[in-house]
């Protein structure tokens, strides 16, 4: 068996190693102030990072049949 590996902790060790071998990242999600704070806090932790994308996609409304769910 595997060791359980979460998101938060994969994404830190991949921008460590990416940043440390020129690497390119991107993230897609959230809203614009998390990709900002994002971004912002590992461009401080790991110098060299490269991130080429960084989008907050468009959030639309749910319908009523998913709000029901």
């Amino acid at each position: 068996p595997h060791p359980r590996v979460n998101g938060p902790d994969l994404t830190l060790k991949l921008c460590e190693r990416a940043a440390k071998s020129g690497l390119k990242v991107a993230f897609y999600g959230g809203s614009d102030e998390t990709i900002a704070l994002l971004t912002g806090e590992l461009a401080r932790q790991y110098p060299g990072l490269q991130v080429v994308l960084a989008q907050s996609p468009p959030m639309i409304p749910m319908d009523a049949i998913e709000q029901d769910r």
